[in-house]
């Protein structure tokens, strides 16, 4: 019995020995990555730092950069590289956000080679990019004097836009979030759905879906696989008595009208994802596109659109 107990012993002891090099072998090789990420940023020319807050039951933080270097009067735009990912505890005041990100730039040594940084628009952020930018002053690494140097979040911005404009047309939408909630408010009722859907010969695989009240997106993405359905809908109102909530026709073309409104801003969103964070010089066609149509609209018969 001491034998084998002495055997269990000297294999754990091995096993402790094995994995405590390989995890000094695994970390060799995390810094040394991180250190060829370095230099391959250093290598071009300036940084565009994207700054990103996660709320969920914690909060975390991701910093990105996006490295661009002028070839023969040419920009070439290097992929986005994810400096850090981790876990952010309040207080989130401007001076914590500042501390966190200043400490992430001079841990890559890349201090000297910002060019912007990227942030949504909220009080806090100002705070943080007023604290980074008097810093990066002081070792005069900034371009322009730091006049370039904050770049709010277009995609940010433009859900501001569009939430707001959508608070005009709330009516109308909160009919069609119900007619929504009908239908999936049992599995009879989704069945009878189909049914409608099979009748009139459309495709039941694009399912319905409930919007996200305050993501625009979402609710753009629900008005437009109703107006697909928009003939099963009809129908169902004449085989189901309790489906009360219908659109009429006026409010079925109000809809259409707005959704291809929003087409042009969702196009927009989807260009400044959040995921992709595109250069200045990228967003341009977009927001000159929103531009044009609301341009166009402003001079239109129709009353509800200039609304």
């Amino acid at each position: 019995m001491w034998r084998v107990t002495m055997k269990k012993v000297k294999v754990m002891i091995k096993l402790k020995k094995l994995q405590h090099q390989m995890n000094l072998k695994d970390l060799k090789v995390l810094l040394q990555r991180k250190e060829k990420r370095g230099q391959q940023i250093l290598m071009f020319g300036k940084v565009l730092l994207n700054y990103l807050e996660k709320h969920q039951m914690k909060s975390y933080i991701m910093c990105a950069t996006n490295v661009v270097k002028d070839i023969k009067q040419e920009v070439l735009a290097v992929p986005k590289r994810i400096l850090n990912f981790s876990e952010f505890p309040p207080p989130h005041t401007g001076v914590a956000i500042a501390e966190m990100i200043s400490g992430l730039i001079k841990s890559w040594v890349i201090e000297r080679k910002l060019f912007s940084i990227t942030l949504d628009n909220a009080s806090s952020n100002d705070v943080c990019v007023g604290l980074l930018k008097n810093q990066f002053r002081l070792m005069t690494s900034l371009v322009y004097d730091g006049k370039l140097f904050h770049l709010r979040c277009c995609a940010h911005i433009l859900n501001l836009i569009v939430q707001d404009g959508l608070k005009q047309i709330d009516v109308d939408v909160e009919k069609f979030r119900e007619c929504v909630k009908y239908v999936k408010g049992s599995s009879a009722r989704k069945t009878r759905f189909c049914q409608c859907c099979s009748q009139n010969l459309l495709d039941t695989n694009k399912a319905l879906m409930q919007d996200v009240p305050t993501r625009w997106n979402s609710t753009y993405r629900m008005l437009s696989c109703e107006l697909y359905y928009r003939l099963t809908f009809s129908h169902l109102s004449l085989s189901d008595s309790n489906f009360q909530d219908c659109p009429s026709s006026d409010e079925w073309e109000r809809i259409e009208k707005m959704c291809s409104f929003l087409k042009v801003f969702y196009d927009a969103a989807f260009q400044f994802s959040g995921s992709l964070y595109p250069a200045s010089n990228l967003y341009f066609p977009q927001i000159f596109g929103i531009h044009f149509m609301l341009v166009e609209e402003m001079k239109s018969p129709d009353e509800y659109m200039k609304k």
